[in-house]
């Protein structure tokens, strides 16, 4: 005896209306829910922009003081290099000048310095906190691209500086009057020599990282990066003297 299916009580047509309600609602639901997940990483990754922007506006500065004071540090080596290398009996100081005792900085040194560059922190905290998230993965990847050219840069920098700093601490011999052995002086030549290297390696790096930042930085005001750097040259100008050259017509 066969069986009939007579349908749902209510008949197919209420079936298909409360099915159609449920799936425009699960559809309605996820759509929301992309909206509100775009929303949200759209404001992770304007924020991670913003803190990035912010950290690489002082690496603009540090980058192109160091470009600034060149000059300064390339005249003080050659000096240096050449007084020591034709150097016979008693040495002469041979100080790199600057007016320390005139501005407030967070160290300040008492003995005499026979080179000193700028010491920058180059910091990295805004973008290593940004690739703990996918705030990155929400930005272009040209500009997340040339955001890591300039931090990778701008470490080996920090490397490279620290090199140059330990170099510079064996030349203070040379910032007083004194007697140099012929021991000291191939010791000495071999510090300005690593300092000449290091230097020319941040020079070159610098010069890269200042290339990337016209990039990462196109969204900034220009005027608020101008006056962090005039700023920034005024004082080293204060410090070192009119050796410091005018670099902020290449931002």
């Amino acid at each position: 005896m066969g069986v009939r299916f007579r349908g749902p009580p209510q008949g197919w047509a209420a079936l298909r209306w409360e099915v159609g309600v449920v799936f425009v609602g699960i559809v309605l639901a996820l759509a929301a829910q992309q909206i509100a997940d775009t929303l949200y990483w759209r404001g992770q990754a304007a924020q991670a922009k913003r803190a990035i922007e912010s950290e690489l506006l002082e690496h603009e500065v540090d980058a192109f003081e160091r470009l600034a004071v060149q000059p300064c540090l390339t005249r003080q080596l050659r000096a240096l290099h050449d007084q020591l290398a034709s150097h016979r009996g008693d040495w002469r100081a041979l100080p790199m000048i600057t007016r320390q005792g005139i501005i407030r900085t967070a160290t300040q040194q008492v003995v005499p310095t026979a080179y000193r560059s700028p010491a920058r922190l180059w910091s990295k905290e805004a973008w290593e906190r940004a690739q703990t998230t996918d705030a990155l993965n929400h930005l272009p990847d040209a500009l997340v691209q040339t955001y890591a050219g300039i931090y990778t840069r701008s470490q080996r920098n920090r490397l490279q500086q620290d090199s140059e700093s330990a170099a510079a601490a064996q030349l203070s011999p040379l910032a007083v009057d004194g007697q140099i052995g012929a021991s000291s002086r191939v010791l000495l030549l071999a510090a300005i020599a690593q300092i000449d290297q290091d230097n020319s390696s941040i020079v070159s790096a610098t010069k890269q990282i200042v290339d990337g930042l016209r990039l990462a930085l196109r969204d900034v005001p220009l005027d608020r990066r101008k006056k962090a750097l005039a700023e920034r040259l005024e004082l080293q100008r204060t410090f070192r003297g009119s050796c410091v050259e005018d670099v902020s017509v290449r931002l």
